[in-house]
């Protein structure tokens, strides 16, 4: 897991074609200190040893009855993960037997009417999506301190206007009252929407972020819609996710025909189910690497006065750049060319 993050985040975006010479991150197995210098691995290097290391924690999962608490790494967890890499590499086959092992182990999808009327019953406390009631989690890893999705902070970064609009009616995810999603009010300032998955640290740290078995029904929805014949799977398991996050009166099936349609819909599906899970970036760099504009204030009291700054498509800023610091330490560790960044004055 630790290397999956730290390719995704400092390695280029895996590519079939060019996985073999793409640029991904050093490999240190040593167990104890030597003066080395290390370089970057491929791409396909890296993919190749966490796939090893996968089937190598299977199989000692197997061993030891598969893992029960959510709160180490299982089993049925560590095949959704596996599937998600599956899905990276464009592997299609592996991500679909990765996701049916999992589903497998356990196959549940939290219903949100079940979930509403609870939280209704239950008065003013009301359990977030990450919590001991849900049964969707398969593994809880991680805590909520970051500030973005601190309700008292106002939320520094809401939903975009673009995923709210996503949310249909009737949707429970989405909305003033939404269960992933909730607009903030007047008690909070800047009256935004926020992310509503995770209470804040203050309240628990147990249930921060998880793997959810909710993700290898999405994982598995991708790769079918990627293989011929096999669109009316990937809607099936869509359509497990969705009729239980909408309300029985405004639940209406899915309506596409063509594969492109199919992929479309799976990847929509995919944003509005798992936002604010730090899953976005990540996607969006193996699907194409879209422009994308940002507008900033620098000064809240000048708010007319903004900086505009441009992600062009397939930017090779979708790669991070190496800290200084590891550079000071590693200085033959090659770094990712970026063009340097001007932003554009507005007001």
């Amino acid at each position: 897991f630790a290397y999956y993050m730290l390719v995704n985040l400092y390695g280029e975006p895996y590519d079939p074609a060019t996985a073999s010479t793409a640029a991904g991150v050093p490999v240190n197995e040593l167990i104890g200190a030597e003066n080395r210098k290390f370089h970057r691995e491929s791409v396909q290097t890296i993919y190749e040893q966490i796939l090893s290391d996968g089937e190598n924690a299977l199989k000692q999962f197997s061993l030891c009855g598969g893992g029960k608490s959510v709160f180490r790494w299982n089993e049925a967890a560590a095949d959704v993960f596996l599937s998600r890499v599956c899905l990276y590499m464009q592997d299609w086959a592996g991500a679909v037997k990765y996701a049916d092992a999992a589903l497998a182990i356990k196959a549940d999808i939290w219903d949100l009417n079940r979930k509403a009327a609870d939280d209704a019953s239950a008065g003013d406390y009301m359990d977030r999506l990450f919590s001991s009631r849900n049964p969707e989690i398969l593994f809880s890893y991680g805590y909520d301190t970051e500030i973005y999705s601190a309700e008292g902070a106002g939320s520094c970064y809401p939903p975009s206007d673009a995923l709210l609009a996503m949310y249909k009616d009737g949707d429970l995810r989405g909305g003033r009252n939404g269960m992933y999603i909730r607009y903030l009010g007047s008690f909070f300032s800047g009256k935004k929407y926020a992310p509503f998955k995770s209470f804040m640290s203050s309240y628990t740290s147990r249930f921060g972020k998880a793997i959810r078995t909710v993700e290898a029904y999405l994982n598995r929805a991708e790769a079918y819609s990627h293989i011929d014949g096999k669109s009316a799977d990937a809607i099936k398991d869509l359509e497990m996710i969705r009729v239980n996050r909408f309300t029985p009166a405004k639940y209406q099936p899915l309506s596409v025909s063509s594969q492109e349609d199919v992929i479309q819909a799976v990847r929509d599906e995919r944003r509005m189910e798992l936002c604010f899970e730090r899953q976005r970036w990540f996607d969006l760099r193996r699907w194409g690497r879209p422009s994308i504009t940002h507008t900033y204030t620098p000064d809240l009291k000048k708010p007319s006065e903004t900086e505009t700054y441009v992600l062009q498509e397939n930017d090779p800023a979708y790669t991070l750049p190496v800290p200084k610091e590891v550079l000071e330490v590693e200085p033959e560790l090659t770094d990712i060319e970026r063009p340097e960044r001007n932003p554009q004055a507005s007001e």
